[in-house]
């Protein structure tokens, strides 16, 4: 009786346990279902019944293959025999005829068969391919930017080098990769503390975008100048991730920039003054600080200003418009670049403005107000309105990368764009549908007829063999703008085949335009300085031919002479601007060849050409025009003293054959020194040159000590020799 009450107490547990486990697996969200030793469905729970679509009642009558025939012979046939037979399993699959994606749990069951749970899926996977797809793209985007591409995080530890990275500065993505950015010494030393400075308010978050501008090292010691576009990346809670910078090199724009500054240089003077009008506002937009231009500027003094709203100074029909932007630059907390007001001076005129201002932020990060300057563009916006007319000031920041991304798939024919492809190609965002075809023929016709064939050949040899192109091409937009723009493609393999092409268009006017300009201001300059120095040249040729024309005719053997010297001094001075001339370079002559010319003349014109050998050793070396006047005035006084004085009855010094002079210039560290010497009989031991009447002697030491600052030493030990040390004035 006992035994019999406790089998009927075990069966009642067994029951109840049974109803509690149905319970709980019809109340959870997971499907689940069982099957026997032969693969009949022995149970299944609400949520399987629902996503299987088969009533309960009928799927608990067959076995699972002949409710499932479409999982034969894939993996998860595999995987459910595996669990049947003593394993655990757990897997993700692909159920084709559904379309879905599932997460599955078998487990093997006591006496035979599998349970197992199952989890949709779907929505994770598509989640995860749309994030990998993303992610390619913009890694693609960035790596194959004509910029050099570097990322840093907020240890500052190098975590990309892609794009024109390793071409530009050198090291190799192995080099940098994982170590601190400063290890690379990479900064000129002036311009550390700019560096820092940007780097401080990015990971600071005091901006989220810097533009800044630096020379920099590359690794074999080169020095280039470098803009560096500096975006900061936060998290969701708004933490540094990293900071990703964006460098062109300018370094050949700055040596344009400097050639044609040097070359302005001559011919203008540079005035240099400022009406601008630094300012402070407080968070409701009043005056706290005003500079004294403001006085220039609208005619009030800056104790007028303080306290009031910059408002109170803009004409009735200005102000909505400039209340309103006062209003949202306020509310942003940001930075305001270039906008335009109007206001009105103290004696009624209107005076049209451009301010900028930065948000300021006390110690704990709450807005106190704006800080900016105002300058008066009255004069600009007038000639403005001749030349440009429609044209406005675009917002520097905004319009400072000026790329957009493009991509070609395949299979399906589609373009797509970014908004700023659309923009450089003239068209609103959105406003034609991608992948229709006169998207693609108005898209082409933005190319000249010539250049059409070129990219279309480009973009084939990607397609059908992979290969990258970058090109740079005259571009029409389709609001008829004429710019300049740079495209690139990029293939995107399955394997060997190419599945997509991918690109990107820059709008690379600015920088062609200021290339056409500098180049042409500087062959007019050319030009300009070639016809001055010929000109010199000839006018000094005609001085000397008046000159031998007012001789005529007198036989003051003394007048002669001096006008025989005088002549010499001009023609030395001639020929200076006659190798100018001719020389490819025009504020330096090779002053080796200059000498060489200068001596043959001064030979020639004494007759002893054939009597007097001479040596010049200058080394090619290329002397400015202020060095190599006074230079070909001395020498031509010291030569011709020697062709005059050093050899009596035309014979050098005992101990030598023939009369020769020399004349040598050699640079030695930050000196010239010039020698000219000969071999002839000498000065006298006891003479003082710089006490002699002789003006070619009082010349030479006017020039070479004080218009040279040199110093002059006479050697007499081996006939004449002078020797004139001056300092290089470009130290």
């Amino acid at each position: 009786m006992g035994e019999h009450s406790s089998d009927k107490s075990s069966i009642h547990q067994q029951a109840t346990f049974d109803n509690q486990l149905a319970l709980t697996l019809e109340s959870i969200l997971d499907g689940f279902f069982a099957c026997d030793s032969d693969w009949r469905v022995v149970y299944l729970n609400s949520t399987a019944e629902s996503v299987f679509g088969i009533p309960r009642e009928e799927a608990l009558v067959k076995s699972f293959w002949e409710l499932f025939p479409a999982t034969l012979g894939i993996k998860y046939e595999q995987e459910l025999r595996s669990a049947a037979a003593g394993e655990i399993r757990d897997f993700e699959y692909f159920y084709q005829p559904w379309g879905r994606w599932y997460h599955n749990r078998c487990f093997p069951r006591k006496g035979g068969g599998i349970s197992s749970y199952f989890q949709d899926i779907t929505d994770k996977k598509r989640i995860e391919e749309a994030l990998l797809e993303s992610e390619q793209r913009l890694n693609f985007y960035v790596d194959h930017s004509p910029l050099a591409s570097i990322e840093w995080d907020s240890n500052f530890i190098v975590t990309r080098w892609a794009g024109e990275a390793e071409k530009m500065f050198g090291w190799t993505r192995a080099e940098t990769i994982g170590k601190p950015i400063m290890d690379l010494h990479m900064i000129y030393e002036e311009d550390i503390h700019l560096v820092e400075g940007t780097m401080a308010n990015l990971t600071a978050g005091r901006a989220n975008h810097i533009i800044s501008s630096n020379r920099n090292y590359t690794k074999d010691g080169r020095v280039i100048f470098c803009e560096w576009y500096n975006t900061l990346i936060t998290d969701q809670q708004g933490r540094l991730v990293s900071v990703l910078s964006q460098v062109m090199d300018v370094t050949e724009r700055r040596k344009l920039e400097e050639k044609l500054r040097a070359s302005e240089e001559k011919y203008r003077s540079l005035v240099e003054a400022t009406s601008d009008c630094i300012w402070e506002v407080d968070q409701n937009g009043r005056f706290t600080y005003i500079s004294p231009k403001i006085r220039d500027m609208i005619g009030y003094a800056p104790e007028e200003c303080l306290g009031r709203c910059p408002l109170d100074f803009a004409p009735e029909d200005e102000a909505v418009h400039a209340r309103e932007q006062t209003r949202t630059s306020l509310m942003a907390q940001k930075e305001c670049i270039s906008q335009e007001y109007k206001v009105r001076h103290r004696n009624g005129r209107l005076v049209v403005v451009e301010v900028s201002g930065v948000p300021l932020f006390g110690p704990d990060g709450e807005f106190l107000g704006m800080r900016g300057i105002t300058r008066d563009i009255s004069g600009r916006k007038k000639a403005e309105e001749k030349v440009l007319q429609s044209r406005r000031l675009l917002d520097a920041t905004e319009k400072i990368s000026k790329s957009g991304g493009w991509e070609w798939d395949l299979e399906s024919q589609a373009m797509m764009w970014t908004d700023q492809t659309y923009r450089i190609h003239g068209f609103t965002p959105g406003e034609i549908p991608s992948g229709s075809q006169f998207f693609i023929e108005r898209s082409l016709a933005c190319y000249d007829p010539q250049d059409r064939l070129v990219i279309m050949e480009a973009f084939n040899r990607c397609v059908e063999h992979g290969q990258p192109y970058n090109l740079e091409f005259p571009f029409t937009t389709v609001d008829g703008r004429r710019i300049w723009i740079q495209t690139t493609g990029q293939a995107v393999m399955d394997g060997k085949r190419v599945i997509k092409v991918l690109g990107n268009i820059f709008d690379i006017t600015e920088r062609k335009e200021a290339e056409i300009a500098l180049q042409a201001s500087l062959a007019e300059k050319d030009v300009l300085l070639r016809e001055v120095h010929h000109r010199v040249k000839n006018n000094l040729a005609s001085i000397v031919g008046l000159m031998e024309m007012q001789l005529e005719g007198t036989n003051d053997k003394a007048v002669m002479d001096a006008f025989k010297e005088i002549d010499d001094r001009i023609m030395s001075i001639a020929l200076i601007h006659e190798r100018l001339y001719q020389s490819e370079y025009m504020d330096r002559i090779d002053i080796e060849e200059y000498l060489h010319d200068l001596t043959t003349h001064l030979l020639g014109c004494y007759g002893a050409y054939s009597l007097i050998s001479f040596l010049v050793t200058a080394e090619h070396a290329e002397i400015s025009l202020d060095i190599a006047i006074p230079i070909g005035l001395i020498v031509n006084e010291l030569v011709t003293n020697s062709i005059k004085y050093a050899f009596p009855e035309g014979k050098p010094r005992a101990g030598h054959n023939k009369c020769e002079i020399r004349i040598s210039l050699q640079k030695i560290d930050d000196s010239f020194h010039l020698s000219v010497a000969d071999n002839g009989t000498g000065l006298p031991p006891d003479l003082d040159w710089r006490a002699v009447s002789s003006l070619g002697l009082r010349l030479v030491s006017l020039l070479g000590e004080q218009q040279l600052k040199g110093q002059i030493q006479l050697d007499l030990s081996e006939g004449t020799r002078f020797m004139l040390m001056f300092p290089d004035r470009k130290k």
